[in-house]
């Protein structure tokens, strides 16, 4: 019986991993919004350090390290938006509320504003 149940865990664990490296939702680009408009546009795989400047300003650091991204520095006053640490799923995304700004992937790179989520014939 305990037996079975190894396996068993093992077996789910097995798929779990398969699945997710099989992910078809790999990102390809990251975005950067301020305030509702795309400022900036990465294509991924990168490696870099990047200003953000934002009404003039240099305001932010973005690093993007292959596909993992993160701001490290902002001048905004509580730094959550720095505390965030790296993105860590394609549908997470980093917002900084004082800069009005949100960086996320863009997992759709081929239609990334269209007003649809679903087209049929």
């Amino acid at each position: 019986m305990d037996l079975l149940l190894i396996m068993g865990i093992i077996l789910v664990i097995g798929s779990a991993i398969v699945f997710q490296m099989n992910d078809p939702t790999i990102p390809s680009q990251v975005l950067v919004e301020i305030s509702g408009v795309v400022a900036y546009q990465y294509t991924l795989p990168v490696r870099g350090s990047y200003l953000l400047t934002i009404n003039g300003r240099e305001a932010m650091v973005l690093e993007i390290s292959e596909y993992r991204v993160r701001l490290t520095s902002s001048d905004c006053p509580f730094q959550r938006c720095v505390h965030h640490g790296f993105l860590k799923r394609p549908s997470d995304a980093i917002i900084c509320v004082p800069n009005e700004t949100v960086v996320r992937y863009n997992t759709n790179p081929v239609l990334p504003d269209a007003p649809w989520d679903v087209m049929t014939r």
